[in-house]
């Protein structure tokens, strides 16, 4: 019945989609997909406008191609206000540049007396607002108070509105959801001797425990003598928050010499970017999945629910929205970011307790059922989509 009446209210809204579409496929991009055609089965009157970023300059970085790609979103979000589009959905950015993007959309809706939803998909947006000066500041805590309502990625992320007591009313938490329709995967341990398969699914970037992983596979293979396998996929990244390394170049070099200096090359694998059935395989393959981040723009990472999915216990951090996917001790483990001796114990502990194991495993796709189905997702995400008119 509400999923019915759902229809029938946003059958007749205008809706006006704003966020990256793939490629490249990114947490933020594939999320977004999945929303935009989730508002299609739900209404055909539904108006797309890709923030996505077509060239390799980084979004730092002045490039005259980013600012014609601008140029043509704004020119296609005006098309939708005069189209008559009068219910906003906007993923906005946690950084200046970004910001000023979403400054022009937000008070341009208004001026259309429209209805504003905003969408954080990371989960630094404090930590931007206290990096800019007064006016910024202002201009920031002005606008965010046009919008109607505040997504949020997870219950931990509030505080980054502190800043702005008259933000606390408008925030709402919407948790991620697995992009593709997926009952779930049971596992078990491998049988004695074989190795247990470990998995790295995100950009290899330094603060998201690239290196600290490694250090782990070295302690598990010859300090506590667990045959292990791990495959890392993704592409190498440089980012702000980097103290080791200089650049992505520096962070691919460094990798593979620290394979070679922890003697772990025979257990790791480097296969690059995936997606489609080759991520999903590696996932299927996996017993575990470990993300151990501290990266500064880190939200509530989709893959940890891919993950979940797969039945693949996680490993990773007290950090930003990520206690929200993982039960510490139930459906994985949560430890604090640079710990490679917990992160290597707790790996070695699961791996030789195959009952528990398994326990985990099933704890992890019942928590995944629950609450983060891509059905879970849109059931939450879609009501708040609309407004009174449009």
């Amino acid at each position: 019945m509400h999923n019915k009446v759902l229809s029938v209210v946003m059958s007749n809204k205008k809706l006006l989609l704003v966020g990256p579409l793939p490629p490249p496929a990114t947490g933020q991009s594939v999320s977004f997909d999945m929303l935009v055609k989730g508002v299609a089965e739900k209404t055909t009157d539904s108006y797309v406008v890709n923030l996505a970023r077509r060239g390799e300059s980084l979004p730092s970085r002045f490039s005259w191609r980013r600012v014609m790609e601008m140029l043509a979103v704004f020119r296609s979000f005006f098309g939708g206000l005069w189209g008559g589009y009068r219910n906003i959905y906007i993923t906005i950015a946690q950084s200046a540049a970004g910001f000023v993007r979403d400054c022009i959309m937000v008070w341009s809706a208004r001026l259309f007396s429209a209805h504003i939803v905003v969408h954080l998909k990371g989960g630094n947006y404090g930590g931007f607002y206290h990096s800019q000066g007064p006016l910024m500041r202002y201009l920031v805590r002005k606008t965010l108070l046009q919008v109607d309502t505040i997504l949020i990625l997870g219950e931990g992320l509030r505080q980054m509105y502190d800043f702005e007591p008259a933000l606390s009313d408008k925030i709402h938490v919407i948790p991620n959801g697995l992009p593709i329709e997926f009952e779930g995967f049971s596992k078990s341990l491998p049988a004695a001797g074989e190795p247990i398969n470990i998995l790295y699914l995100s950009n290899l970037i330094e603060s998201k425990g690239v290196f600290d992983l490694l250090a782990a596979i070295r302690q598990l293979k010859y300090g506590f003598e667990v045959p292990v396998s791990a495959v890392f996929a993704g592409k190498f990244l440089a980012s702000s928050d980097d103290q080791l390394v200089s650049s992505a170049e520096d962070l691919e070099s460094r990798f593979f010499s620290l394979l070679k200096e922890y003697q772990i090359e025979d257990s790791v694998q480097y296969v690059g970017e995936v997606s489609g059935d080759e991520k999903w395989q590696l996932l299927k393959n996996s017993h575990f999945f470990v993300l151990p981040t501290n990266y500064v723009n880190e939200g509530q990472p989709v893959s940890i629910i891919e993950a979940m999915a797969y039945g693949c216990p996680v490993i990773s951090t007290h950090f930003r929205a990520i206690p929200d996917l993982v039960v510490d001790g139930e459906t994985g483990v949560l430890i604090e970011y640079g710990d490679v001796d917990k992160m290597s114990l707790r790996l070695f502990e699961l791996a030789t307790d195959p009952e528990r194991y398994q326990a985990m495993s099933q704890a992890t796709i019942y928590r995944y059922q629950s609450y983060f189905t891509m059905q879970a997702h849109l059931d939450r995400i879609l009501p708040k989509l609309v407004g009174m008119g449009g």
